[in-house]
């Protein structure tokens, strides 16, 4: 099970395709992380921040992994149901069953595994440098978006 860390990881796909690989057979897999906001300015902000998958794609990387069976279901407080004025759904988990033996049957080239760090994950117009303005950004938006 993986817990809102997908934002971060460079190449989501190749993660998933790993927890095929190490499942055992009949084994579920687990990934629950934040949703791509619908309303302009949420999605401008959130494209700056980090990594943000649609519900689709999310499915698309677990069934291109092998996994079968795959749900998602939206997740968040009773009292935060269904889409607010600003367009923000809380996220989501995905579930999929491994029913093959061994690695994932996904052949696609998925690149090197080293991380190209000089490079940003989410490269945007304006990316911020420091953690300090990170940070800033972090907290305005969670007040925004908790408070709004």
């Amino acid at each position: 099970m993986y817990f809102c860390s997908i934002e971060y990881w460079p190449d989501p796909q190749r993660g998933i395709k790993e927890a095929y690989r190490v499942l055992k057979t009949h084994g579920v897999a687990c990934v629950i992380g934040p949703v791509h906001p619908t309303f302009w300015l949420s999605r401008f902000f959130a494209d700056m921040w980090m990594l943000f998958p649609k519900e689709e794609e999310y499915k698309d990387w677990f069934e291109s992994a092998g996994f079968e069976d795959v749900k998602l279901k939206r997740i968040g407080p009773k009292w935060y149901r269904g889409v607010r004025r600003h367009g923000l759904i809380i996220g989501c988990s995905v579930t999929g069953v491994k029913r093959g033996h061994g690695d994932s049957p996904l052949q696609v080239q998925l690149g090197p595994k080293a991380e190209d760090v000089s490079k940003a994950v989410n490269p945007s117009p304006s990316s911020f440098d420091s953690s300090w303005e990170r940070y800033l950004l972090h907290t305005m938006l969670l007040c925004l978006f908790t408070c709004g």
